[in-house]
């Protein structure tokens, strides 16, 4: 097995899944971005949350089988990510399909094709069970994810979380520290 993982600011992870459940697991508007923590804090599957599933990874950082990069890097540097997972992955590629892949991932590529990028299965299930046929499930938004839409109250949580989780496993007071070291890296 190989690994290629973006961490990506807290912040922006929380904007980015407040506004992918908008519309898809609740009606937008019914849930405000204050209200919506617990549901951030519960995690993924198995109860993997946000910090967890970035320590398990920043403790992988050396592995050898692990490719570790900033969400926020490999978006701004997608040519020199495309061409780093390509070494990664032993796969030979030339400017023309570092071209390509770029325009395949360019965010207006793939909002223009976002039913590529939905959850289809899930999407498919509550339409038949519970009668919702008006879900937004795409993974891909016209516009990515601002942490400044974060409210100050609920940022101020999430630094409070990162003080007491990350900074004492990391040395990183905060995620651009962090990010600091893991894109001298690249």
């Amino acid at each position: 097995m190989r690994y290629i993982v973006t961490l990506r600011d807290p912040h922006e992870t929380y904007h980015s899944l407040y506004c992918f459940f908008s519309g898809y697991l609740f009606e937008p508007g019914s849930v405000s971005m204050e209200d919506f923590l617990p549901l951030w804090l519960i995690g993924g599957p198995g109860g993997c949350d946000y910090f967890t599933h970035l320590l398990s990874w920043w403790a992988r950082r050396d592995e050898a089988d692990t490719l570790l990069a900033t969400y926020r890097w490999a978006v701004t540097s997608k040519r020199a990510m495309i061409r780093r997972m390509a070494d990664f992955l032993g796969i030979a590629v030339d400017e023309a399909i570092v071209g390509q892949v770029e325009a395949l991932t360019a965010r207006d590529f793939m909002y223009a094709h976002k039913d590529k990028f939905d959850d289809a299965m899930i999407k498919a299930a509550m339409a038949e069970l519970l009668g919702l046929h008006d879900l937004e499930s795409s993974k891909v938004g016209a516009h990515g994810s601002d942490a400044r839409e974060v409210p100050p109250a609920i940022a101020e949580q999430i630094d409070a979380l990162w003080a007491e989780r990350v900074a004492p496993v990391t040395g990183h007071a905060d995620f651009a520290s962090l990010a600091s070291e893991v894109d001298a890296r690249a």
